[in-house]
Protein backbone atom coordinates (compact mmCIF):
# COMPACT_ATOMS: atom_id res chain seq x y z
CA UNK A 1 0.00 0.00 0.00
CA UNK A 2 3.37 2.18 -0.04
CA UNK A 3 3.56 1.32 -3.55
CA UNK A 4 6.77 0.60 -5.11
CA UNK A 5 9.72 1.67 -2.25
CA UNK A 6 12.99 1.12 -1.43
CA UNK A 7 13.73 1.24 2.59
CA UNK A 8 17.31 1.62 4.49
CA UNK A 9 17.60 0.94 7.91
CA UNK A 10 20.97 1.75 9.97
CA UNK A 11 20.33 -1.72 11.64
CA UNK A 12 18.92 -5.12 11.12
CA UNK A 13 16.98 -4.37 14.44
CA UNK A 14 16.10 -1.04 13.82
CA UNK A 15 12.05 -0.84 13.80
CA UNK A 16 11.58 2.19 11.54
CA UNK A 17 13.18 2.91 8.32
CA UNK A 18 16.07 5.98 8.20
CA UNK A 19 15.64 6.35 4.51
CA UNK A 20 12.85 5.78 1.72
CA UNK A 21 13.04 6.20 -2.09
CA UNK A 22 9.31 6.04 -2.85
CA UNK A 23 7.97 5.66 -6.09
CA UNK A 24 4.07 6.19 -5.50
CA UNK A 25 2.58 6.73 -8.81
CA UNK A 26 2.96 9.33 -11.82
CA UNK A 27 3.81 12.53 -10.29
CA UNK A 28 4.29 11.28 -7.04
CA UNK A 29 8.04 10.45 -5.98
CA UNK A 30 9.93 11.13 -3.16
CA UNK A 31 12.85 10.54 -1.74
CA UNK A 32 12.45 10.56 2.24
CA UNK A 33 14.94 10.66 5.58
CA UNK A 34 13.64 9.56 8.43
CA UNK A 35 10.44 9.90 7.34
CA UNK A 36 8.29 7.26 5.58
CA UNK A 37 4.75 6.10 4.02
CA UNK A 38 3.42 2.90 4.63
CA UNK A 39 0.02 3.92 3.82
CA UNK A 40 0.47 7.05 5.87
CA UNK A 41 3.11 9.22 6.29
CA UNK A 42 5.18 8.60 10.00
CA UNK A 43 8.39 9.70 11.21
CA UNK A 44 10.99 7.79 12.36
CA UNK A 45 13.45 9.66 14.03
CA UNK A 46 12.16 12.62 16.90
CA UNK A 47 14.63 14.76 16.42
CA UNK A 48 13.86 15.78 12.63
CA UNK A 49 12.03 14.53 9.50
CA UNK A 50 13.05 15.56 5.61
CA UNK A 51 11.74 14.70 2.39
CA UNK A 52 12.40 15.63 -1.35
CA UNK A 53 9.02 15.33 -3.35
CA UNK A 54 7.67 16.11 -6.67
CA UNK A 55 4.14 15.96 -6.74
CA UNK A 56 1.09 17.22 -7.86
CA UNK A 57 3.01 18.88 -10.68
CA UNK A 58 5.64 20.87 -8.00
CA UNK A 59 8.78 19.96 -6.76
CA UNK A 60 9.75 20.82 -2.99
CA UNK A 61 11.69 19.90 0.06
CA UNK A 62 9.60 19.54 2.89
CA UNK A 63 10.82 19.22 6.98
CA UNK A 64 9.23 18.33 10.31
CA UNK A 65 10.76 18.15 13.82
CA UNK A 66 9.57 16.91 17.50
CA UNK A 67 7.45 13.51 15.99
CA UNK A 68 7.94 10.97 18.05
CA UNK A 69 9.04 7.53 15.99
CA UNK A 70 6.10 6.00 14.07
CA UNK A 71 3.86 9.10 14.77
CA UNK A 72 2.43 11.21 11.99
CA UNK A 73 4.47 14.47 10.98
CA UNK A 74 2.83 17.57 9.54
CA UNK A 75 5.16 18.65 6.77
CA UNK A 76 6.33 22.23 6.23
CA UNK A 77 7.38 23.57 3.03
CA UNK A 78 11.24 24.71 2.93
CA UNK A 79 11.38 24.95 -0.89
CA UNK A 80 9.24 24.96 -3.93
CA UNK A 81 9.58 25.51 -7.68
CA UNK A 82 6.31 24.55 -9.61
CA UNK A 83 5.91 24.13 -13.47
CA UNK A 84 6.02 28.34 -13.89
CA UNK A 85 9.49 28.50 -13.04
CA UNK A 86 8.14 30.04 -10.06
CA UNK A 87 10.22 29.72 -6.50
CA UNK A 88 8.49 29.42 -2.59
CA UNK A 89 10.58 29.70 0.13
CA UNK A 90 7.94 29.11 3.01
CA UNK A 91 5.08 28.77 0.77
CA UNK A 92 3.74 25.69 -1.59
CA UNK A 93 2.07 28.68 -3.63
CA UNK A 94 4.11 31.07 -4.42
CA UNK A 95 2.72 34.63 -6.42
CA UNK A 96 6.24 35.51 -8.14
CA UNK A 97 9.06 34.54 -9.63
CA UNK A 98 10.65 34.60 -6.01
CA UNK A 99 8.30 34.25 -2.99
CA UNK A 100 8.90 34.11 0.39
CA UNK A 101 7.04 33.74 3.41
CA UNK A 102 8.11 33.38 6.79
CA UNK A 103 7.93 35.55 9.96
CA UNK A 104 11.94 36.51 10.87
CA UNK A 105 12.49 38.49 7.48
CA UNK A 106 15.53 37.97 4.78
CA UNK A 107 18.95 38.60 5.13
CA UNK A 108 21.43 38.93 2.31
CA UNK A 109 24.71 38.59 3.58
CA UNK A 110 28.17 39.07 1.95
CA UNK A 111 30.93 37.31 4.27
CA UNK A 112 34.89 37.63 4.51
CA UNK A 113 36.91 40.35 6.36
CA UNK A 114 33.93 42.59 6.94
CA UNK A 115 30.41 41.77 7.29
CA UNK A 116 28.60 42.99 4.95
CA UNK A 117 24.17 42.30 5.54
CA UNK A 118 20.86 43.95 3.91
CA UNK A 119 18.11 42.98 5.98
CA UNK A 120 14.73 43.14 5.09
CA UNK A 121 12.13 42.82 8.06
CA UNK A 122 8.18 41.43 7.79
CA UNK A 123 5.90 44.30 8.88
CA UNK A 124 4.64 45.27 11.88
CA UNK A 125 0.96 45.15 10.74
CA UNK A 126 -1.01 43.58 7.94
CA UNK A 127 -0.14 46.24 5.81
CA UNK A 128 2.47 45.47 2.90
CA UNK A 129 5.48 47.45 1.42
CA UNK A 130 6.37 47.45 -2.05
CA UNK A 131 9.39 49.19 -3.54
CA UNK A 132 8.88 49.34 -7.44
CA UNK A 133 10.95 50.24 -10.51
CA UNK A 134 9.22 53.12 -12.38
CA UNK A 135 9.74 52.70 -16.04
CA UNK A 136 7.75 55.62 -16.93
CA UNK A 137 9.26 58.05 -14.70
CA UNK A 138 12.80 56.31 -14.11
CA UNK A 139 13.21 56.05 -11.13
CA UNK A 140 12.72 53.72 -8.06
CA UNK A 141 9.19 53.80 -6.10
CA UNK A 142 8.95 52.84 -2.46
CA UNK A 143 5.71 53.07 -1.20
CA UNK A 144 2.98 50.87 1.07
CA UNK A 145 0.96 48.38 -1.03
CA UNK A 146 -2.36 51.45 -0.30
CA UNK A 147 -0.69 54.56 -0.58
CA UNK A 148 0.77 56.32 -3.52
CA UNK A 149 4.25 57.67 -4.40
CA UNK A 150 5.28 58.09 -1.13
CA UNK A 151 9.03 58.38 -1.81
CA UNK A 152 10.39 58.28 -5.38
CA UNK A 153 14.42 58.26 -6.08
CA UNK A 154 14.91 59.56 -9.74
CA UNK A 155 17.65 58.49 -12.01
CA UNK A 156 18.78 61.98 -12.53
CA UNK A 157 18.98 62.35 -8.56
CA UNK A 158 15.72 64.65 -8.20
CA UNK A 159 14.19 63.54 -5.04
CA UNK A 160 9.73 63.45 -4.79
CA UNK A 161 7.47 62.85 -2.03
CA UNK A 162 4.48 62.14 -2.93
CA UNK A 163 5.03 62.56 -6.88
CA UNK A 164 7.03 60.78 -9.28
CA UNK A 165 7.47 63.38 -11.44
CA UNK A 166 10.09 65.58 -9.28
CA UNK A 167 11.08 69.17 -11.19
CA UNK A 168 13.81 70.45 -8.29
CA UNK A 169 16.07 68.56 -6.39
CA UNK A 170 13.78 68.15 -3.74
CA UNK A 171 9.95 68.43 -4.78
CA UNK A 172 7.24 67.46 -2.00
CA UNK A 173 3.71 67.44 -3.07
CA UNK A 174 0.81 66.96 -0.62
CA UNK A 175 -2.52 68.36 0.61
CA UNK A 176 -2.82 71.88 0.51
CA UNK A 177 -3.24 72.10 4.34
CA UNK A 178 -0.11 69.13 4.81
CA UNK A 179 2.75 71.74 5.54
CA UNK A 180 6.49 71.00 5.97
CA UNK A 181 7.88 70.83 9.35
CA UNK A 182 11.42 70.04 10.82
CA UNK A 183 11.97 68.88 14.19
CA UNK A 184 14.19 68.65 16.81
CA UNK A 185 15.63 65.27 17.97
CA UNK A 186 12.78 65.11 20.70
CA UNK A 187 10.39 64.87 17.65
CA UNK A 188 7.80 67.61 19.19
CA UNK A 189 9.75 70.38 18.99
CA UNK A 190 9.26 72.57 15.46
CA UNK A 191 12.54 74.44 14.28
CA UNK A 192 11.06 75.45 10.97
CA UNK A 193 7.63 75.15 8.65
CA UNK A 194 6.68 75.58 5.70
CA UNK A 195 2.64 76.03 6.18
CA UNK A 196 -0.01 75.02 3.20
CA UNK A 197 -2.37 77.37 1.95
Amino acid sequence: NAGPNIEFKGTGTDAYPSMQILNYSHDDQSINFDVYYDGAWKSSDAGSNFQIVKRSDKFWIAYDSGIAAGSAPTFNTALLIDTAGRVGIGTATPATTLHVDGDSGITLEEGGATTRKLIITPPLSSTSGIIQTNGTSNGLLIKSSSGGNQLFLKDDGKVGIGTAAPASSLAVVGAADSGIRLYKSDGTTVIAKIEGT
